[in-house]
């Protein structure tokens, strides 16, 4: 919500993607309070669901960014969000890729025939019409005060090569459909020396990006 009040269209498409993503939908202990944790950290999973759970304000705040930035009618309100928005603003990149593509496949780049063949106009202007809104937002940047500790916390997070699977595999670690899931989730978070399910030292990279992530969305 803060993303949306910012005119962050393209962090807040991002974000919410992710929330819906599958590795982050599944967990029901994140989405819904009766449900039970089996996170390995936790001791006492009941009382970590009902602390982790999304509030029913929050859900309510993310089905209403989820309808901004629905595709329906080619992300007809995320449009309308952008053009009425003042600046500054940082829009969603998908959008302006897909004029453009439909400007290029749709028009073709000359008109009439040999020898009287000469450059569309029409698409040229059609090209800039989308582009001038974009080179717009560059006129009129964003003006923030950097977090060094939240900079530093961001730049160290340790990435993966192949994020979908490793996502999933921490997702089947903290909440997995059946226990034959978890010896495969383990032999993944091993093989990336990912340290998450032995030792209570080893929880302090996740607990340095939860804090980091709790800074960033607290209201």
């Amino acid at each position: 919500n803060e993303l949306l009040r910012l005119r962050n269209f393209a962090s807040m498409s991002a974000v919410v993607s992710s929330l819906d993503s599958h590795a982050i939908f599944r967990l029901n202990s994140v989405w819904n309070r009766s449900k039970s944790s089996r996170f390995p950290f936790t001791k006492d999973s009941s009382s970590s669901s009902s602390s982790s759970a999304i509030s029913p304000a929050r859900l309510e705040v993310l089905a209403q960014l989820r309808a901004v930035i629905a595709i329906d009618r080619g992300r007809e309100k995320l449009r309308h969000s952008f053009r009425d928005g003042e600046f500054p603003k940082l829009p969603f990149l998908g959008t302006f890729l897909t004029d453009l593509l439909n400007v290029d496949e749709g028009n073709p780049s000359f008109v009439g025939t040999p020898p009287q063949q000469h450059a569309n106009f029409h698409k040229a202007a059609a090209h800039h019409r989308v582009l001038s809104q974009f080179m717009c937002c560059q006129s009129h940047p964003h003006c923030f005060m950097a977090k060094p500790h939240l900079l530093e916390i961001l730049r160290t997070v340790r990435g993966f090569h192949d994020h979908e699977r490793a996502a999933l595999a921490l997702s089947k670690l903290i909440e997995a459909d059946d226990p034959t899931q978890i010896p495969e989730a383990r032999a993944f978070e091993e093989a990336y020396g990912l340290g998450l399910s032995s030792t209570r030292s080893d929880m302090y990279e996740v607990q340095q990006f939860e804090k980091a992530a709790q800074m960033i969305l607290v209201d």
